[in-house]
């Protein structure tokens, strides 16, 4: 490894944390480790962080020898000596750790069979190295309380990340496997108290984007985030720990023939909908990352935004200032709503009434429609220039929208009255979305920022930055601490905030 190397400097930066000592280092060290894509959100799999912490220590050896002023073959022969018994009592700690994780997932799937529960463990999100050897304990198990005893210190994070991520991967965690977590907790305790406290507030979840991320949401039960950009392409990651931390399991390269601008997932969690420059209409199966099927669209023009009504329900705006509505089984369009004078930009739809849309244009108008009848309820004017971000309040009362202009509106649905207007944003705003208990409001801007509305006072109450350009989408896991942003600087960002404080 050259640290030299750009390319692996996050890698190298990560394996000399690890090296210098103690769970101070450990916890320097895990929090790098989430940039790298095989280690996962917190550490790899068991074995895989256990020799990373080794690697790490053998290469610390060698450099203080370096350090020392000893020549460069004596301080490589001390160090490979002392390596030498770093890296055995590295194995023994691999084989504890697997076995613990073993005992983990007996736990967790005290129904299966043997057959069923190699299988199971195939489908778990750890390396295929440790699957295996995890599968070779499974049948032949220490007791617990004897490998805990055998785990040092130096590896307990190791063991509460992955133990705690197994027992969260398939969303509930067994009484079995509680006592399991709690009798970890309780031997390294210390290291608890570091796992709760090393969370980042952000971090990159992918770059690897080529254009910008204009499609990002995640499923309703939040197992699922998913997001599709100007690249054409599609990635999806299952999440872990209350969304804390993701595994990419699907990275479509072409999802679509054109440039995507649109992404939207069904109310009832089964598929979501793609759409692009080229009017076409796909439909994935995210679980597997299959493609179901591709429609016309019937548009005239490029497709902007894409919202459910329900979920046979979906409509559609496009730069030919059409709003289609579609019945998803069937594919057929049962109506189009006319009225706006130019592109159509946003959509939304009323969580109370699930027939009222909102659509904003580049005519610089806000409609709500009520989609079964086509009617026009109300054309909101307020705004300088085009609408470019729309977000109903959860008890469907208030309308937030958000345009070029800068500035972020509220209205009243029934009067169709503006009442307020919230500016802070030195640029376009890009996207909006209300907390789920109404009481903020996120926005993302041009200005590279996200800032979070405090509703009651109309003042800012957390900005947040790290993007190095505009911030195009957002997504809130349903425990609406957990907040995605997909930008034009080509990245996902992952952070955390805490609104109940």
């Amino acid at each position: 490894m050259d640290p030299q190397d750009s390319a692996r400097k996050i890698e190298a930066l990560t394996i000399f944390s690890l090296a210098f000592g103690g769970n101070a280092a450990l916890k320097a060290g895990v929090g790098l480790a989430r940039n790298i894509p095989m280690a996962g959100a917190l550490v790899g799999a068991g074995g895989n962080a256990v020799m990373t912490y080794a690697l790490g220590a053998s290469a610390n050896q060698y450099y203080k020898a370096i350090l020392s002023g000893k020549e460069n073959e004596e301080a490589l022969s001390e160090g490979q000596q002392k390596s030498e018994q770093v890296l055995e009592e590295a194995i023994e700690q691999e084989n504890a750790l697997d076995g613990i994780l073993a005992h983990m997932i007996l736990a967790g799937h005290p129904e299966c069979d043997a057959k069923n529960l190699e299988e199971a463990i195939g489908q778990l999100p750890l390396e295929e190295n440790a699957r295996r050897s995890i599968k070779k304990h499974i049948h032949s198990l220490r007791e617990f309380d004897v490998l805990l005893q055998e785990l040092q210190p130096e590896y307990g994070l190791v063991a509460l990340a992955q133990a705690e991520r197994l027992a969260r991967s398939d969303a509930k965690i067994t009484e079995a496997e509680q006592v399991l977590l709690d009798k970890l907790e309780t031997h390294f305790r210390e290291e608890a108290e570091i796992l709760d406290q090393m969370r980042p507030s952000n971090y990159i979840l992918t770059q690897d984007f080529k254009h910008t991320v204009r499609g990002l949401q995640f499923s309703r039960d939040g197992m699922y985030l998913c997001a599709a950009g100007d690249d054409k392409s599609l990635k999806i990651w299952k999440t872990y720990d209350e969304c804390l931390s993701f595994q990419l399991i699907h990275d479509v390269k072409d999802a679509h023939r054109d440039a995507i601008k649109a992404l939207a997932m069904s109310p009832n969690d089964e598929f979501l909908v793609l759409a692009s420059k080229n009017r076409k209409l796909s439909f994935w199966e995210y679980r597997n990352g299959k493609l179901l099927r591709t429609i016309e669209s019937g548009h005239r023009k490029g497709i902007n935004a894409l919202v459910f009504c329900d979920d046979k329900t979906l409509a559609s705006g496009s730069d030919d200032g059409e709003i289609k509505i579609w019945n998803v089984d069937s594919g057929a369009i049962r109506r189009s709503l006319l009225g706006h004078k130019n592109s159509v930009l946003s959509l939304a739809v009323s969580p109370i009434s699930k027939h009222v849309i909102a659509s904003g244009s580049n005519d610089h108008h806000v409609r709500l429609w009520n989609a079964t009848t086509g009617e026009t309820l109300h054309d909101l004017e307020g705004h300088k220039f085009g609408i470019y971000s729309l977000a109903f309040s959860p008890n469907g009362q208030t309308l937030a929208s958000g345009s070029w202009d800068r500035r972020i509106c509220l209205w009243d649905v029934t009067s169709g009255e503006q009442y307020a207007t919230l500016e802070g944003h030195t640029a376009a705003v890009w996207q909006l979305l209300f907390t789920p208990d109404g009481n903020h409001l996120v926005s993302s801007s041009d200005d590279n920022s996200i800032f979070i509305w405090d509703l009651l006072t109309k003042q800012i109450r957390v900005r947040l930055d790290g993007h190095r350009h505009g911030v195009y989408s957002l997504a809130l896991a349903p425990n609406k601490s957990i907040i995605a942003s997909g930008s034009w600087d080509n990245s996902v960002r992952i952070w955390s905030v805490d609104l109940d404080s």
